[in-house]
């Protein structure tokens, strides 16, 4: 799997500082879906994705507080899959699954994430 990046800027235009933060809603990785109120909460599933697969997924964000009306500011997503973790029985298994996954889905997604970003007035 190709490493993965995407950047969605932020912008504090307000008279009130901003808390940023994000809610994961679903995570869908080789066609399993893992859902919000279906058996996980959001902070479960942050913590699925930190420990459950040799993939890395991350959410960054630029700060805890964007300062009002002149700070901007941004959520990055990262998607990093380095095919040597050193577990070879680890590292075959997910490969193995990838390989089934898009005989079956030639044009599927492999991963799939919703998130919920947040922006609240402190």
């Amino acid at each position: 799997m190709e490493a993965y990046e995407k950047t969605i800027a932020v912008y504090n235009r307000g008279e009130s500082n901003a808390r940023l933060d994000y809610d994961v809603e679903s995570v869908e990785i080789l066609g399993e879906l893992y859902k919000v109120g279906e058996s996980y909460t959001s902070q479960e599933l942050k913590e699925k994705l930190l420990k459950d697969y040799p993939f890395k997924i991350m959410v960054e964000k630029s700060g805890d507080e964007l300062i009002s009306g002149q700070e901007d500011g941004f959520f990055r997503i990262r998607v990093i899959w380095q095919y040597d973790s050193g577990n070879d029985a680890w590292d075959t298994y997910w490969g193995n699954r990838a390989y089934d996954y898009y005989e079956v889905n030639p044009n599927g997604k492999s991963i799939s994430i919703k998130l919920r970003l947040k922006a609240t007035q402190v």
